[in-house]
This record gives structure tokens, C-alpha cells and sequence, in this order.
């Protein structure tokens, strides 16, 4: 006999053969057959005196992504291929290729089925299987956007907010909701996981303070209280014509691209530019990977939302930058 918890409410249910009964709600069904469970093995090495450094291997689950996702190992240098490991795999992929990366993530979870209530497991497939993504999730929110499209899946929303593991992928999340205003997601997500957390703990006081911001920032305030636009001018702003030009930028450090106004500065592909990046319009470095011009209709992003380029900068040692336009 063992336990998981009740897709329902949550609570542990019980699970005897193929069948499984909540005890809170009363809920049941029954448990479909998972693939081969996932086996961890350690191989551990010191390097050093004091320091010992260990590393999975799963070659059977490697074998199977290999099978499953062959489109995943074509850039994958030879000895990866038959020497790496699986969240080298997922954290090489992701930035490039964000929903492939997930699918195989998620094939990984299912495989691994009720092994997620064992807290050991949970944190290692949850977190260390991604853990670079989650840390450019918490500098860089939209990189997330995939990962929170894909939660509104019941099961796979379960199997990461309903594990016996808390900690930096619930973290990087939540944040990316509040900072990419998905409050309704962000509430959904943290009421799963709010009856797990321990009072007092470090990441139980963090995602709270998530939570207290989002909802502080999304309350209406008096100034916001403005009379909505009207039909007519929504047409004025959609008819007027203008031309603006817009660039993509590659913030340094991170593998997405983000939307800016160029203003007037001669801005080209490849160069070095300063830009305001996040809430806290932090100045960053970042390169430019597109210049196109477009209407409002065709933006991709409303102009006046959009933030601009302060200058055009370039790489170290090439000379001084350009801070006017032409």
C-alpha cells in the first residue's frame, strides 16, 4: 500500500493495487501503469582534499529521450551523447528550444510518477534537472513564459506544485506571474501549494512576500480610477498612421530577446546598445538582433508601453560609444 495526493484536494490518498481513494474528500479511480521507474545512481569523485563532488547517471532514461526526442541530440557534442546526463540535456536545450526542453521535462516527471512524493526525488527532478533555468527565470521573468504557458495543464501543474519539494522553481514562477502581471495564474499556483508550506521557513516567508506584492501592485488605487477609453478613441490611436522603429535586443547574459523603441538613434543589427530592463529599469547591455518598423496595429508591443534605447554602445576595446542619433 502506499499514498500520493488526491488530484482533487490535495490531501493524501490512499492507493491499494490500481486503485486509489481519498480519505479527505472521497474522491477515487484508479492509477494507470507508469513506465519504468526512474533509478538514480550515484557516482561520486574528489576533487581536492575536503571536497567531494557527485553526479547522476540514468542511462536507461537517457536512452529513451534519445528515442523520443532525437531532434534534441543534433547539436549535442558525440560524447554527450553517450557520456551526459539528462539535465545537462534540458538546461542545454531550453534556452533555444523552450518547449522541446519541457516536453522532455515533462516525459521525465511522468516516468517518475508517485516517486515525486519522495522529497529527495522531487527536489532533484524538479530543481537540479533545471536549475539554470530557474535562475535566469528569477533575472529574467519572460524567460518563463513557456514553462507558465504549460502549467495551465492540470497534471503538469500537479506534479510540480503538489511534490513533496519546495524551493527555487516555485520561487522563479510565482515571481515570473507577478512580473509578467499573470495575477489569476500566480493565485492558482500559490493556493496548491500554500497548504504545504511551513510557517516560518525560508522559502514559506519568500513566496508570501511574492504574493503580498503582486496583490499590493494589482489593487486599483484612486488615480487609477480613470473613465475607460471609448470606441472612438481606441480608433484614433489604432488610424493614425505613425511609423515607429522597434528593435529586438539580447540582454547580455541571458538568451532571450526583448522589444525596444529605437528613438533616434542609428541603431543597427549586432550592435552593443544600453537599454532600461525590468520594473526597476536596471541599466543593462544587451545586442541588437532585429530593426524593423511597424504601425501600432503591427507593434509588438503598444508604443507607448514600449521603453527606448538610451545609447548605442560597443563591445569592450572597440572605441568609445555613440550617444547621439543622426
Amino acid at each position: 500500500m502506499s499514498t500520493f495526493r488526491c488530484p482533487n484536494c490535495g490531501s493524501p490518498a490512499t492507493v491499494t493495487g490500481i486503485q486509489w481513494q481519498c480519505g479527505w474528500c472521497g474522491n477515487f479511480g484508479s492509477v494507470k501503469s507508469a513506465p519504468a521507474k526512474i533509478t538514480l545512481r550515484l557516482k561520486v569523485t574528489f576533487d581536492g582534499p575536503d571536497q567531494e563532488v557527485s553526479s547522476r547517471e540514468d542511462s536507461a532514461e537517457m536512452d529513451r529521450l534519445l528515442k523520443e526526442f532525437p531532434e534534441a541530440f543534433c547539436d549535442w557534442p558525440e560524447e554527450k551523447r553517450t557520456d551526459g546526463y539528462i539535465e545537462d540535456l534540458l538546461q542545454d536545450t531550453y534556452p533555444d528550444q523552450p518547449e522541446l526542453a519541457i516536453r522532455m521535462w515533462r516525459m521525465v516527471l511522468d516516468d517518475a510518477g508517485e516517486e515525486l512524493q519522495a522529497s529527495g526525488t522531487a527536489e532533484f527532478l524538479l530543481d537540479e534537472y533545471m536549475e539554470s533555468v530557474w535562475k535566469e527565470g528569477l533575472d529574467f521573468p519572460a524567460s518563463l513564459e513557456p514553462i507558465l504557458d504549460e502549467l495551465y495543464d492540470p497534471r503538469f501543474e500537479q506534479q510540480v506544485f503538489q511534490s513533496a519539494y519546495i524551493g527555487e522553481p516555485h520561487e522563479a514562477i510565482l515571481f515570473a506571474c507577478k512580473e509578467l502581471h499573470r495575477d489569476a495564474q500566480a493565485e492558482e499556483l500559490f493556493a496548491l501549494i500554500e497548504p504545504y508550506l511551513q510557517r516560518g521557513t525560508a522559502y514559506d516567508k519568500t513566496l508570501r512576500q511574492i504574493m503580498e506584492e503582486l496583490r499590493k501592485a494589482s489593487a486599483p488605487s484612486e488615480k487609477d480610477n480613470v473613465p475607460p477609453k471609448t470606441a472612438e478613441t481606441e480608433k484614433v490611436l489604432a488610424d493614425d498612421g505613425t511609423v515607429y522603429r522597434y528593435c529586438t535586443v539580447r540582454i547580455e547574459g541571458s538568451t532571450r530577446v526583448y522589444s525596444y523603441l529605437t528613438g533616434q538613434l542609428p541603431v543597427k543589427i549586432d550592435d552593443w546598445v544600453e537599454v532600461p530592463f525590468g520594473a526597476k529599469n536596471v541599466l543593462c547591455r544587451g545586442q541588437v538582433t532585429s530593426v524593423f518598423d511597424c504601425t501600432r496595429l503591427t507593434a509588438p508591443w503598444p508604443p507607448e508601453k514600449t521603453k527606448e534605447i538610451l545609447r548605442v554602445d560597443v563591445p569592450d576595446g572597440a572605441g568609445p560609444p555613440s550617444t547621439t542619433g543622426s
